[in-house]
């Protein structure tokens, strides 16, 4: 499905009565990072009671889950995850659709959860997720040439991503 030329958008935009949740981050840094620990740790998903760290100390858990990003690769993943947001915006111009950033969700979930609800039509319920955020970590923490992008970045429209 993140293929942008996969025969599913087709199939999805036709469906003319499809309600659209758009998800986003705001901080586009931070989406490469976790996809980036997602591929190193091959840890996708973290459930509430499976935090199990064994012996590992803290910093051995950050040790295995830093990273180091290229400023060209940082670049490329802002810009091709801003234009998939501009494509899929344009692809559904004509559905039902609301967006969603991850971070109002993160911070005001319930609140979030209940505006979703109320776009899907559906009867507002407590919902709960069994999921944890995997990196909480400052992104000064997770990426390891973290002060060199921030230099880097630091004119440009993606400067805020560093703040």
């Amino acid at each position: 499905m993140d293929d942008p030329g996969s025969k599913i958008w087709d199939i999805l935009t036709a469906v003319k009565n499809l309600k659209v949740i758009h998800l986003k981050r705001k901080n586009i840094l931070r989406t490469l990072v976790s996809r980036a620990i997602a591929g190193k740790t091959d840890q996708w998903v973290q459930k509430a009671d499976s935090h199990d760290t064994g012996s590992r100390t803290d910093k051995q858990i950050l040790a295995d889950k830093q990273i180091f990003i290229s400023p060209g690769e940082c670049l490329d993943g802002f810009n091709e995850t801003r234009d998939r947001e501009i494509l899929f915006d344009r692809r559904f111009q004509h559905h039902d659709k609301i967006e969603v950033f991850y971070e109002d969700l993160t911070r005001h979930r319930a609140q979030e959860l209940n505006r979703i609800q109320e776009f899907l039509g559906v009867d507002i319920t407590p919902l709960s997720s069994g999921l944890v955020r995997q990196n909480p970590e400052p992104l000064s923490q997770l990426i390891s040439n973290y002060s060199q992008l921030k230099k880097f970045f630091g004119d440009t429209q993606w400067s805020s991503f560093f703040q």
